[in-house]
């Protein structure tokens, strides 16, 4: 599964990119074993998902289906 970066990013991104990637299945099932355990959804699953920084505070961040962009 890709790590697809959306829009300029920063120097160290590149760092979280590949961080993430190299987790990706064990951050998936992460995510599988919350909705199970903590909201009591099973029978779905996560297939991907967006990260965003977190000092977006104040700023609207809208996502679609494809990607997500941050105003301010």
């Amino acid at each position: 599964m890709a790590v697809t970066p959306q829009g300029t990013l920063p120097p160290e991104a590149e760092a979280l990119r590949a961080t993430v990637a190299a987790n990706l299945p064990q951050i998936l099932q992460s995510f599988n074993q919350v909705l199970a355990e903590q909201y009591g959804l099973t029978g779905v699953r996560v297939g991907q998902f967006t990260l965003l920084p977190d000092n977006t505070s104040g700023q609207n961040v809208a996502c679609d289906e494809e990607s997500c962009t941050i105003e301010a």
